[in-house]
This record gives C-alpha cells, structure tokens and sequence, in this order.
C-alpha cells in the first residue's frame, strides 16, 4: 500500500484527534508507522480498516442465520431432542476464526451489535463467540439447499430438521 504525503497528514490528524479524545495512547504506533512512512507497516497501522465483505457473502451470513431461527423455532417447540441434539451443529456454531473470519465478525456484528438473532445469544459463551474454530461454509451450504427446498421452511417438522441436519458435506 502506498500513500501521499497529504494522506498520511490527514491520516495523522484523525489519529491524532483520536488519541485526545480517548486519552489512549493506542494510536502512537500508527502515527509513527506514517509520519516516518514506514510503508511495509501501513497495513499494520490501519488494521482496523478491514477489507469489504462482498455482499453474497452478507446474504450467505444471514441466510444462515434465517435457517437457524427456524432451527431453533423447532427447538423451543420441541425441547429435549436427543437424537437431534447429538448430530453435526444443531445449533449454530458461528465461523472459523481463521478461515471464515469476516463471516465470523459480520456475524457477531449483526448479532451483539445489531441485536438481530438474539436467539442465537445463547449459545455464544458455547461457541467461543461464534468462533466454531472449524471451517463451517461448506457444511452451512448443504443445510441451505435443503432448507431453502422445503416448502414450509419456518415451521419445520422433526423430519425435516433431521433432513437438513443430515445433509452435512463432507469436507
């Protein structure tokens, strides 16, 4: 990454306002990195800035989510399920931390911060904080399209449930 000169300056002076409003000295680092022009450490400096998630991936999120409140519509319904209880995620497991972690944070995003899918805040102390610290995707995707091709999918049977809990890709 490579800045102006202007750019470092006005990057410098939101640091530096940053830092007298919060009284922190966090954001000493970063003012160095770009007064000196340390190149190889702006990415570094501005790390809070995060790439965008493209949006199929927003929709992918929340489509996950959508299926697991009808999930968990089932649940509250039918409490105590053994069988369904021990198959693969009955519950949400959240993203991989490391391989799935802007499906992990946007997820965290909509559910602490946006206060969307506040059912599934039972489950975050169990879950790491949505981190299932195991790549989810794949298997998120063969839940999806068995979800998405029921005709009721917002008032699930035990069958169907079953079924899509059943349907976990093999990776």
């Amino acid at each position: 990454m490579t800045l102006s000169k202007l750019e470092r300056v006005l990057l410098i002076n939101q640091l530096e306002l940053r830092k007298a409003l919060t009284k922190s000295k966090d954001f000493d680092e970063a003012i160095e990195i770009l007064e000196a022009g340390y190149e190889i450490f702006y990415e570094e400096a501005l790390g809070r800035v995060h790439d965008p998630m493209a949006e199929e991936d927003c929709h992918f999120v929340l489509e996950v989510l959508d299926m697991y409140r009808a999930i968990e519509g089932f649940h509250e319904a039918h409490p105590g399920d053994e069988e369904i209880d021990k198959m693969y995620a009955p519950h949400f497991r959240g993203f991989d931390g490391n391989n799935e972690s802007a499906h992990m944070t946007f997820t965290r995003f909509l559910i602490n911060d946006q206060r969307k899918f506040t059912e599934q805040l039972k489950y975050e102390k169990d879950t790491d904080s949505f981190n299932s610290h195991w790549t989810m995707i794949p298997t998120y995707r063969a839940y999806l399209e068995k979800w998405k091709a029921m005709k009721d999918r917002w008032n699930l049977t035990r069958e169907q449930v079953v079924e899509i809990l059943s349907s976990k890709d093999a990776t």
